[in-house]
């Protein structure tokens, strides 16, 4: 099939047509997939599903090694749809709620090619709490057919919402009736189309698939029957992929990821309670795999930072227009699709609640940062294969209290507004990243400060405050701004600091005057 849009330009009295193709979206999110459930992505163990589909689309074009999402489902899937971090969406647990008040790629695309795209969720949305076709429809899905929920009790008997909304019960192997259903949406296609298939598979029930589908022999285990429903994903990923003539192929962008880690009763090649659920990179860094039309790169490994809601800022440059770097929270990788090493961001952040409990992550290429609002702060090198086994605060060299400090600043940055360095002209910026008035670093001393000493810094018991003569004001609050101590000092101080919670903290100074003298950073061990 081919698909065509007609752009008319008058000129004089004379009509002058031409036609300009716009690429077909396939996006296909598997459920509860992590780095360690398919070859590739750094996680080495005996025991992978065999994915000749995937594999081949690996080889076809590129795997993104540093790919993050959050660590469930639902917080995921809101910020692919909306550009935005859970923070600005408020979608950062299970069950979540997506305010049509965020932009969803698929409104955007509506507005900016003016409806030049059909578009569809087949499979599971999980964004709408309680769960409505109509806010899906809002959210700017002509076609939407799937469940409900967040998961189904039994993939050969399930529940469906059909596209007129009514629910059905169907009796079928879920990820073909899925599969089938993307299959004849596509076909019945005569424009340029845009399809979010979104599978339940390999999420729990771990059962075994029909046996056409999957090559293990004999699978029991949960693992067994956890790669079994991979590779019974991976063949019907296949049969879609084979089920397109080689023009509407060719046309067609195809990206595949990961929602969150694996389950952690099924984890392997990871530390034990280093999966789903938690911000460890086994379950915050998934699979990612782009291919098709518009790729150049075959057969490639990105390592550049990458996350979730990046695919909306990609798919608007691939569908429709050139952005500034990206949009929202959203970063543009359009360029890596054809040049290594075109990724540039040095920062990648996500955030989740846990059982109530805010916590976020943030990493460079080389470190990684987990603090949460408890106050826990755990930092990790990961630019080598790594456990994540050994919290380095306590142990950091100057080097690496330089690198803590700039990410609780970048964090700090980007849960208040925006980051003035993630490349993206967003927040209140008329260029990109020009925020420079609105962010408080460790160098805002002022000349007062020549005659203010704090030492030994980092510490793990007390430091000492040396001012000039006169009363002073002194602060210690910690990267939220919460204040932990406030004292009055004269002269030269030793302060306790032994019960403060291991971290980086401000010392905030001011005289009789009430004028700040030094605001600097000082590091807990």
């Amino acid at each position: 099939m081919k698909q065509i849009v007609l752009f008319l330009f008058f000129l004089s009295p004379n009509c002058v047509f031409f036609a300009q193709e716009r690429p077909n979206v396939l996006f296909i999110l598997a459920d509860d997939l992590g780095i360690d459930a398919i070859t590739g992505f750094g996680v080495t163990h005996n025991n992978f599903a065999t994915t000749p589909n995937l594999d081949l689309l690996k080889a076809e074009g590129i795997s993104y090694l540093n790919a993050w999402a959050t660590p469930q489902c639902a917080p995921t899937r809101a910020s692919i749809i909306s550009g935005r971090y859970g923070i600005n969406t408020g979608v950062r647990e299970v069950p979540g709620n997506l305010d049509v008040s965020d932009e969803s790629i698929f409104n955007y695309l509506d507005r900016e090619t003016n409806n030049a795209y059909s578009t569809a969720v087949i499979g599971k949305w999980h964004i709408s709490s309680p769960f409505s076709t109509d806010q899906i429809s809002e959210h700017g899905v002509d076609h939407f057919e799937g469940i409900s929920g967040g998961a189904v009790q039994d993939y050969f008997v399930w529940d469906k919402v059909r596209p007129n909304g009514s629910v059905a019960e169907i009796e079928e192997y879920i990820t073909t009736h899925l599969t089938n259903a993307a299959i004849d949406w596509i076909d019945d296609q005569t424009q340029p189309w845009f399809l979010w298939l979104s599978h339940v598979a390999p999420h729990s029930p771990f059962q075994r698939p029909p046996d056409s589908l999957f090559t293990i022999d004999n699978p029991t285990t949960n693992r067994q029957l956890y790669n079994a429903s991979i590779e019974a994903l991976d063949h019907e990923i296949g049969r879609l992929l084979n089920s397109m003539d080689s023009e509407t192929r060719n046309n067609t962008i195809v990206i595949f990821m990961g929602d969150n880690g694996t389950p952690r009763n099924v984890l392997q090649g990871l530390p034990n309670g280093h999966g789903k659920g938690t911000m460890f990179e086994g379950g915050v860094k998934v699979p990612m795999i782009v291919s098709g039309h518009g790729v150049s790169r075959s057969g490639e490994v990105e390592f550049g930072l990458t996350q979730a809601n990046d695919i909306y800022a990609t798919l608007i440059e691939v569908c429709s227009n050139d952005l500034p770097g990206g949009i929202h929270n959203s970063y543009s990788i359009r360029s890596s699709f054809t040049q290594a090493n075109a990724i540039e961001r040095n920062y990648i952040y996500t955030d989740y609640l846990d059982d109530g409990l805010e916590l976020w992550a943030v990493r460079t290429d080389e470190y990684k940062l987990i603090e949460g609002a408890d106050g826990s702060q755990a930092f990790y090198r990961i630019d080598q294969p790594t456990y994540e086994d050994v919290n380095l605060i306590g142990n950091l060299s100057d080097a690496e209290v330089e690198i803590f400090d700039d990410l609780v600043l970048e964090a700090e940055s980007i849960r208040n507004g925006w980051s003035c360095r993630d490349l993206i002209l967003n927040g209140e910026e008329l260029t990109i990243d020009d925020c420079n008035d609105n962010v408080t670093t460790s160098t805002d001393i002022v000349a007062e400060s020549d005659a203010i000493s704090i030492y030994p810094n980092p510490s793990s018991s007390d430091i000492t405050i040396s001012v000039e003569s006169g009363d002073y004001a002194v602060r210690i609050l910690d990267a939220v701004g919460a204040v932990h101590q406030n004292l009055n000092i004269s002269g030269t101080e030793i302060i306790d600091i032994d019960t403060l919670p291991v971290g980086l903290y401000f010392v905030e100074i001011t005289n009789n005057q009430n004028s700040k003298l030094c605001l600097t950073k000082i590091i807990k061990q």
